[in-house]
């Protein structure tokens, strides 16, 4: 049956503090239920396998060290997210480029994986992976991987028009609510972007080339 929660509170303090005598009157209980963020008694985790992954990511983006298969040979999808995410966003080219040649990442079989880096490659510029992008729309259906790449997509001309090919050929694919949703992200008008002096801003676009075997 349903309790307020004045008598869960009392059948807390009843059940559970009480018994436990001193350990459960040093509960802080108003903090746990009624202040903003953790108590300062709160138990501090250390993920000393994230810190390592990502001091990592840091070491390389600052040209300290390469990373290898050997090296991510054991990480999970997890730990392969992570360090992922704690790049910088702005990678270019060339490391994207260095990280695509060791790890192989534009061939990767994992779609949890596979969706972060491919994102990652429509932002930086990266064209090697731009195969692996189209593949990849055309054959995953779940939103959450193919909506963030479509997103990233459009927001250049370019952009734009690929995102469009993809679609008219992957849409009878994918599932009624992605469809929608990936329509409703095509239909969207392009926020302007222009330079300091008002005009639109010349961009120079890379020769695509193979992603590395």
């Amino acid at each position: 049956k349903s309790v307020t929660t004045a008598q869960a509170i009392a059948y807390l303090r009843a059940n559970l503090l009480a018994p436990a005598g001193e350990l459960g009157r040093r509960v802080p209980v108003d903090e746990w239920l009624r202040k903003p963020g953790l108590p300062d008694s709160a138990p501090k985790i250390e993920a000393r396998l994230l810190e390592k992954i990502s001091d990592t990511a840091r070491r390389w983006t600052n040209g300290e060290i390469e990373v290898t298969e050997r090296q991510t040979a054991d990480w999970d999808t997890h730990q392969w997210l992570y360090f992922l995410c704690e790049l910088p966003a702005g990678l270019g080219h060339d490391k994207m480029l260095e990280l695509d040649t060791n790890l192989r990442l534009s061939r990767m079989t994992n779609s949890e994986i596979l969706a972060q880096w491919l994102l990652m490659s429509v932002k930086n510029d990266y064209h090697e992976a731009d195969p692996y992008v189209e593949k990849f729309l055309a054959s995953i259906g779940r939103l959450k991987y193919i909506k963030p790449i479509y997103e990233e997509l459009v927001k250049t001309p370019q952009g734009r028009g690929r995102a469009q090919r993809i679609y008219d050929e992957a849409h009878s694919f994918y599932h009624p609510i992605a469809r929608s949703a990936i329509e409703q992200v095509l239909a969207r008008q392009p926020a302007p972007v222009s330079g300091s002096n008002g005009s639109q801003p010349s961009s120079q676009t890379r020769e695509p080339r193979s992603a590395p075997a």
